[in-house]
């Protein structure tokens, strides 16, 4: 059960460490039982009587006199300013959920696969279900990509497109980056592996 008199006050967000709340009052409560500490022996320290000719070593701290208590509740703390939208995404339109929705995307509910005709749904999985190497290192491990590269080297020196000369040491070797696709058939199935 929440007291204002029983429970001390959090204050989050704040820059400062708060005081501890006077009118906060520890509850003493017969039923509820202390948790059991394990016992140690006391800590003594020895203790030197001030004489006469020294002065105590710190002089007594007066208690600053408590506040009145009110019956008032504590106010909450409020936000001080609404949350906004990042200037970055002006251009684009996003969604503004409402908290009574089931759908927790709501692009769930405009993409889905069951719109689509049986053998276009065939062919959309079979596309988003392959992977195409994207690199030269992924696409020799497999057996389909060595051909499709040797294929395309054997159709670029058919058609005389370079000619092989010796190098000379001031001239640069041109880089060469493969680039892998698939081509599918109307039905899903895979037509040929490209490479380029």
């Amino acid at each position: 059960m929440f007291s204002p008199l029983t429970t001390p006050a959090f204050f989050p967000e704040s820059d400062t460490i708060p005081e501890p709340d006077p009118t906060f009052v520890q509850p003493q409560s017969p039923e509820s039982p202390s948790p059991s500490l394990p016992s140690s022996p006391p800590i003594t320290t020895p203790q030197t009587e001030p004489t006469a000719s020294s002065p105590p070593p710190f002089p007594p701290i007066p208690v600053p006199p408590s506040p009145p208590s009110s019956s008032q509740p504590i106010a909450l703390r409020k936000a001080p300013r609404a949350p906004v939208k990042p200037v970055k995404y002006n251009d684009y339109v996003m969604h503004q959920g409402t908290t009574n929705s089931k759908v927790s995307y709501p692009m769930v509910a405009c993409l889905s696969y069951e719109q689509l005709s049986n053998n276009y749904r065939k062919y959309v999985l079979a596309v988003e279900s392959t992977v195409i190497p994207g690199s030269f290192e992924e696409a020799v491990k497999e057996e389909y990509w060595r051909r499709a590269m040797d294929l395309e080297l054997e159709a670029l020196e058919a058609n005389h497109n370079w000619d092989l000369v010796p190098r000379h040491a001031h001239q640069k070797v041109i880089g060469n980056r493969w680039v892998y696709n698939i081509k599918f058939q109307t039905d899903g199935t895979i037509e040929r592996y490209k490479a380029d």
